[in-house]
């Protein structure tokens, strides 16, 4: 098995049909944009999605879902999770093949979000091809846990609504509707033929 620096938010690009997504053509995109197609890299026989700008590379399922390669969806039930038992999940992960697979911090969950679009605020690859998964696609609202800790107030933990793109800090023992990913830092130098882009 491979050890790296991985965390544990997972995501998926999920081709549909019908789409509530909405995105703002006219939005300006900012200095460095990386169009979605260029930026992000699917392996659907792993169930993952390298973030050439980053060098993260993200989980398709949500942690309770497992990737099915024959049709490229996930199944299962989507777990609620507290903050430490998002943690523990992530620890415990060895999907892929790797072992090093983490919950993101906020900045590496804010990374993914796209403000010029919601239901998700997330990047579509082209049309019906998304970010998450058939659940929160499908209208189910949720926060995705992230590993940062509130400076001030350490028995809270900051989150992100995907559906909207709003971050916002919850108790880290709630669990009514917060969901967990998983990614992981890979070494974009070793690998050929990416797409690097400067910050």
């Amino acid at each position: 098995m491979v050890t790296k620096n991985t965390s544990l938010l997972p995501i998926l690009f999920m081709s549909l049909g019908v789409s509530a997504q909405v995105c703002i053509s006219e939005a300006t995109n900012p200095v460095g944009f990386i169009e979605p197609g260029e930026r992000f890299e699917i392996n659907e026989a792993e169930g993952v999605v390298l973030d050439r700008s980053t060098g993260l590379m993200w989980q398709q399922c949500e942690v309770g879902l497992n990737y099915n390669s024959n049709n490229k969806t996930c199944i299962g039930s989507t777990q609620k999770l507290t903050w430490q038992q998002s943690l523990l999940e992530a620890n415990d992960n060895s999907h892929a093949g790797f072992t090093d697979w983490h919950v993101p911090n906020i900045k590496e969950l804010a990374s993914i979000i796209d403000h010029s679009c919601a239901s998700p605020a997330l990047p579509q690859l082209e049309i019906g091809v998304l970010l998450f998964s058939n659940e929160l696609i499908s209208g189910e609202e949720g926060d995705y846990w992230s590993s940062t800790t509130v400076t001030l107030e350490p028995e809270y933990a900051w989150t992100f609504q995907v559906s909207d793109g709003k971050n916002r800090y919850l108790k880290k023992n709630a669990d009514w509707s917060i969901k967990a990913g998983t990614l992981r830092k890979i070494d974009l130098a070793s690998r050929e033929n990416l797409l690097i882009c400067a910050p």
